[in-house]
């Protein structure tokens, strides 16, 4: 007996197909559904999909590229935000600001704009000259202010000095001088407080010269900070006498009593090096400053022409400081 020929699938109606399970699809072979009720037509899924039929009706419209930028067609709305400039758009560019001079700086003429380092023996007047400084306030890391009337903070730790500085740094007073006395204490605390938060005992504790280069590091950090302030800095250390040979012989030389490491970093800083020292005189004892170097003391000015030495005061300073201002900016020795 021959099979029957394959039937060629059948097209969809023009109409579609009818609902499955109704009375009208001639290849129902289950009981058509239940009549369904206008809430559960709403919420029933749509029926399932039949295998793949040949359409007939016309095939949806395929997804619209967007247009050129020099066709016709509709073209996206404009950014909200402005548009890039570019550099040959009609309009002018800023043009950023140059960061070289186009002026010399004068010397500054207000103390208040230097930095000090004062040595000398103890006992000598340091901490009286410099409470003879405007406005002064000190910051005490020893005692020695007793016979003093002078505005302190003690300083018993470096975070202590830290909290003032940040203090001063806020200008909500009335302090022009800032002294430290003195400098070779507060070095002292930035070591032990370096060294504690490294958990060690001391800087050769750690590898490489490591502990040497963080508290050198951060004694920089914070005194390059308080000497850019705008008031006067005054860093007072003690004076001691180092032997130094030379080729032909041996001097006696007086230097800050300051280690080493704190030396290689006041000591640039300094704009004026002053070294106090009593004199015998025919008149009785003298007190000085050497205010230039020589072999037998650490000493220095930036102001060329500032004397080599005065009287140990305040006045003889000051006075010492304006005259070189004037013979710099006037040369010819006129008035400023």
């Amino acid at each position: 007996m021959s099979s029957a020929p394959a039937r060629a699938p059948r097209r969809a109606p023009a109409g579609g197909w009818p609902q499955t399970g109704s009375a009208a699809d001639p290849q129902v072979t289950a009981p058509p559904k239940a009549a369904e009720t206008p809430l559960d037509s709403a919420l029933a899924p749509e029926a399932p999909a039949q295998a793949p039929v040949e359409e007939t009706s016309a095939p949806a419209p395929a997804p619209r590229a967007l247009p050129p930028a020099t066709g016709n067609g509709p073209r996206p709305a404009p950014r909200t935000s402005a548009p890039r400039t570019s550099a040959s758009a009609n309009s002018a560019t800023p043009v950023a600001r140059s960061l070289l001079p186009t002026a010399k700086t004068p010397p500054r003429s207000s103390l208040s704009d230097y930095t000090i380092l004062l040595y000398g023996a103890p006992k000598v007047g340091k901490s009286t000259l410099a409470a003879q400084f405007d406005d002064a306030v000190f910051l005490a890391t020893e005692p020695g202010l007793n016979a003093l009337e002078v505005y302190q903070v003690p300083v018993s730790s470096w975070q202590t000095f830290i909290d003032a500085c940040k203090e001063l740094s806020e200008g909500q007073h009335p302090f022009k001088t800032v002294v430290v006395d003195t400098v070779d204490n507060l070095f002292k605390f930035c070591s032990e407080a370096v060294m504690r938060k490294a958990g060690v005992q001391h800087e050769s504790d750690l590898e490489w010269g490591k502990g040497w280069a963080l508290v050198r590091d951060e004694f920089l950090r914070v005194l390059n900070r308080l000497a850019l302030l705008p008031y006067g800095l005054i860093l007072i250390s003690h004076a001691e006498f180092s032997n130094i040979k030379t080729p032909t012989k041996q001097i006696v030389k007086a230097v800050p009593t300051m280690p080493k490491q704190a030396r290689e970093i006041v000591m640039p800083i300094a704009d004026f090096i002053l070294y106090a020292e009593v004199l015998d005189t025919p008149d009785g004892q003298e007190r000085v400053l050497r205010c230039q170097a020589a072999e037998q003391w650490d000493a220095g000015a930036r102001l060329d022409g500032f004397p080599n030495t005065i009287e140990m005061s305040y006045p003889a300073f000051r006075s010492a400081f304006d005259r070189t201002l004037i013979e710099i900016l006037t040369p010819s020795g006129g008035a400023a």
